[in-house]
């Protein structure tokens, strides 16, 4: 799930993630199906200056802290918060050898 905005309006975003995990949370428990928070993550994305002027600890599904990483993967690729593809390189060389 993406949600977007300004680096300034960190709250409001973290509140709009949230309410937005809610929603999925809430389906899998009426169905009878349980959401494996621990394998959920949060990351940030956008330039390095931008980057370090956001200060994200975590996000709550329910009671359940989210943690926030500075890369994560997605479908075999590794993103980092800048985009760049060093950290999927890395992964993929450590694979060959």
């Amino acid at each position: 799930m993406w949600v977007s905005g300004a680096h300034q309006d960190v709250d409001s975003i973290v509140s709009r993630l949230q309410a937005l995990l809610h929603k999925p949370a809430v389906w899998f428990s009426r169905n009878r199906l349980s959401l494996n928070i621990g394998k959920s993550q949060v990351t940030v994305f956008g330039t390095k200056a931008m980057l370090r002027r956001v200060n994200l600890k975590n996000v709550n599904i329910f009671v359940v802290d989210v943690p926030v990483r500075a890369s994560l993967m997605s479908l075999g690729v590794t993103l980092d918060g800048c985009l760049t593809w060093s950290n999927h390189i890395d992964t993929i060389i450590g694979k060959c050898v």
